[in-house]
């Protein structure tokens, strides 16, 4: 995954039709993940909230 600008993404291979997680690394080296944030029914243009990150 790359950084066009901003908070826009992009892949370059086809993730429809299954759930997306993230993961976020600091500075210091410490990483958040939260799981399926995105569920596999997602859709082009929505918003999607996480609600748990596990150190």
């Amino acid at each position: 995954m790359g950084r066009n600008w901003g908070q826009v993404w992009h892949i370059n291979c086809d993730m429809r039709g299954q759930p997306l997680s993230f993961e976020l690394s600091s500075s210091d080296g410490k990483a958040l993940t939260s799981f399926n944030v995105v569920p596999k029914d997602w859709e082009y243009g929505k918003t999607y909230t996480g609600k748990q990150f596990l150190l």
